[in-house]
């Protein structure tokens, strides 16, 4: 405190406080305490055994899902510090591409501290933190940078989107914040800082990020923080890692998740070809299928009138906030089911982008592609149905029909903001820096004209002031 003072311009602590105190903190206010009171120590290969597990154990696994739903796998650094965590992720998994079967994949890496995350985007590093890596990382992955100094190779740096997240804020899980269906979830060393309330809504957020079967990565002494009832503990040799089972609810009243950690049984299996094995290959826990309760009949002749359909809307909104997708899209067919048997009664399109969002949450982007046209066909006119079908597109790797979408949607409200900022993200993968940062731009311009506090349609609840950190970062990042 006594440094930040000095950089924030009071004379000594006791003021500075007083100050802070007394009014709003601004940003940079927060910037320079979050870079006083944030923790640095990181370095390359940190905790070894979780890599060894990630590298022989997880990534073989999601690949080969990954390749099948034609889809790249998705990681996410939480915490990323000044960015050793994320390049390692994806030295690891650069390593692994020409193993196994996978178009492409991109790592996330978020942290509150913005000046760790401009040292992580140049991506230059003193020998210390590579005091750990082995020479196969240092020879591949890093040209010298002058004396003592080393810098990622360029093209790995392309793997990885560096941006300002604070854990602590409710802006995940969320498309816009790209923190959606994530494979890997790596969040170490942070959660011994929270107190157990928040510890235990940090991971119940993370939990939702998680794709079924994902993986989420603690520290050392954090295990005994995780007691999630979708978070099964798994021993590998030397690390405890957990894993998202597929079933999200209790079904007749018994939790389908046994909590207890269990070891990975060992797999007797020829290494993988070049790479040093320091752990013997495992073999996955066996996937808890989600059971879901049978879908009820519809009485087709009943009448529903558009008050009652209102009113089930909003319990299968309130379902699918609290994470009970299959009660959701009962409630949800239930609704469109009553519209369909009603003669001159219009579809509910509403209910229709609803099922969308709820089935692409349950990771059935086919279906949810499927009832986000059907929502689009129901009304042609509103432009977050678009937007919703283009994000399911994006998700399935198609950005040519996503980048339609969303410049369908900005034809019907030119001051639709995710519209914007989506497109900037799309024309971002598809190399088109200039497209991309108009469109950051435009989003960015339309952001400032909102209060801090405003939040953002179809973000999840988003605020302005937050978007608009995000959206600055992204530009910075260009």
């Amino acid at each position: 405190m006594r440094a930040a003072a000095l950089e924030l311009g009071f004379e000594d602590t006791t003021s500075c406080i007083q100050g802070l105190l007394g009014s709003p903190v601004t940003k940079v206010q927060l910037d320079t305490l979050v870079a006083h009171l944030t923790v640095g120590e990181t370095f390359f290969l940190r905790d070894e055994s979780h890599f060894n597990a990630l590298q022989h154990q997880i990534l073989p696994d999601i690949f080969e899902k990954c390749a099948k739903k034609g889809k790249p796998p998705r990681f996410w650094s939480a915490a990323c510090c000044t960015g050793e965590e994320p390049y390692t992720m994806a030295m690891v998994v650069d390593r692994m591409k020409p193993y196994w079967t996978a178009k492409d994949f991109s790592i996330l890496a978020t942290d509150i501290n913005s000046r760790f995350l401009e040292k992580a985007r140049k991506g230059i590093y003193t020998n210390w933190s590579l005091r750990n890596a082995p020479n196969w990382m240092v020879e591949k992955y890093f040209t010298v940078h002058g004396n003592n100094r080393f810098e990622v190779e360029k093209g790995l740096k392309k793997a990885i989107r560096f941006t300002n997240l604070n854990l602590v804020d409710p802006v995940y899980p969320s498309a816009v914040t790209h923190t959606e269906d994530v494979n890997v979830v790596f969040c170490r060393n942070v959660l011994m800082y929270f107190n157990q309330k928040l510890r235990d809504t940090v991971i119940e957020r993370i939990a939702w990020a998680l794709a079924d079967n994902g993986w989420f990565f603690v520290g050392p002494s954090e295990a005994a923080f995780v007691e999630h009832p979708n978070l099964a503990h798994i021993r590998y040799p030397g690390a405890i890692i957990f894993q998202k089972q597929a079933a999200r609810n209790k079904v007749q009243g018994a939790d389908l998740v046994d909590t207890k950690a269990e070891s990975a049984p060992v797999k007797k299996e020829t290494p993988l070809p070049n790479f040093p094995a320091r752990t013997p290959l495992t073999r996955r826990p066996p996937r808890v299928e989600r059971t879901a309760p049978p879908r009820p009949e519809v009485d087709r002749a009943k009448k529903m009138e558009p008050l009652d359909a209102d009113r089930m809307l909003d319990k299968a909104l309130e379902l699918v906030e609290k994470g009970n997708y299959d009660d959701a899209v009962n409630c949800l067919l239930e609704i469109i089911s009553a519209a369909d048997a009603k003669a001159g009664m219009k579809p509910d399109s509403r209910a229709m982008a609803l099922l969308a969002r709820t089935y692409a949450n349950m990771g059935k982007l086919e279906e949810a592609r499927k009832w986000g046209g059907k929502a689009v066909d129901a009304d042609k006119l509103n432009p977050g149905h678009r937007y919703l079908l283009a994000t399911v597109y994006a998700e399935l790797g198609d950005s040519e029909k996503a980048a339609d979408l969303l410049q369908a949607s900005l034809f019907l409200d030119s001051r639709f903001i995710l519209a914007h900022f989506t497109l900037g993200n799309t024309m971002k993968k598809q190399g088109k820096a200039n497209e991309a940062r108009r469109h950051f731009k435009n989003a960015l311009s339309l952001l400032l004209d909102l209060d801090s506090d405003a939040v953002i349609p179809h973000s999840g609840g988003m605020t302005a002031g937050r978007l608009t950190e995000i959206v600055r970062s992204m530009i910075l990042g260009d």
